[in-house]
């Protein structure tokens, strides 16, 4: 499960995107040909529409017809564009942040309530013979946490939202199975609701192979930090996007 945890600073901003002038001009983080200072959604190759003028494009808004995302965070991982702290685990490369072994973590510290968030990444290798996991959750004040997950351990292998807490436990909220980890570029994707019904929805795998799941949070109500973690993996993060719902 989330064994890791993960610490960066949430870049506040009001509607639509934020400091994206601070930029290199010519990166293209989803190499789609538009540079990320020009592109509505810089993280997904060919989403250029945004009919809801908020400044989040269609094809990473999560309410595309109604104008109420922006951009919280969007960082490339290259040198000098890397919100995480305590990664001292994590290689910084040119264009992404870099691990491998057992388990690490980050952590993005800031509140937020109802938000989607991508971490993209490069799985480069499977490391041991336990568990292989990609996983991101929210830490909040109430005594259940809730999380998602790109998980394999022994003969589970599943994308799931979980929640732990100290008397249940760990608890399968929602949950779909996947053949087996391995290398490939993909994404971890949670969007958290907070408002009722509480639910978070994972969309995560690999590029041309991606799995979800929702499940209901009852007591997620918003959070303080966002956590992510690495288990047995040989792997490179590219990219993590922040997109708040007001």
């Amino acid at each position: 499960m989330l064994y890791a945890v993960v610490s960066a600073c949430l870049v506040v901003a009001g509607c639509g995107r934020f400091d994206f002038d601070e930029l290199p001009p010519e990166h293209d983080e989803d190499g789609d040909g538009i540079p990320d200072v020009s592109d509505p959604c810089p993280h997904v190759a060919g989403g250029y529409a945004d009919r809801d003028g908020d400044g989040v494009g269609d094809a990473c808004d999560p309410n595309p017809d109604v104008p109420t995302e922006s951009f919280r965070v969007f960082a490339t991982l290259m040198p000098g564009d890397n919100p995480f702290t305590d990664a001292a685990a994590f290689e910084q490369q040119a264009d992404a942040v870099h691990f491998s072994g057992d388990t690490a973590g980050m952590s993005l510290e800031g509140t937020l309530a109802t938000a989607r968030i991508d971490i993209g990444f490069d799985i480069l290798a499977l490391v041991g013979s336990g568990q292989h996991q990609v996983a991101s959750g929210i830490i909040s004040a109430v005594p259940t946490y809730y999380f998602v997950e790109l998980n394999e351990s022994g003969p589970l292998r599943d994308v799931g939202v979980i929640s732990y807490d100290t008397t249940n436990g760990y608890q399968f909220l929602g949950q779909v199975d996947h053949p087996g980890m391995h290398p490939g570029s993909g994404v971890l994707r949670c969007d958290a609701v907070a408002r009722a019904p509480q639910t978070f929805t994972v969309l995560a795998g690999w590029t041309d192979e991606l799995y979800t799941a929702t499940g209901p949070t009852p007591e997620y109500a918003g959070g303080t930090s966002i956590r992510f973690a690495v288990n047995g993996l040989d792997i490179a993060i590219r990219y993590v996007v922040v997109i708040e719902t007001h």
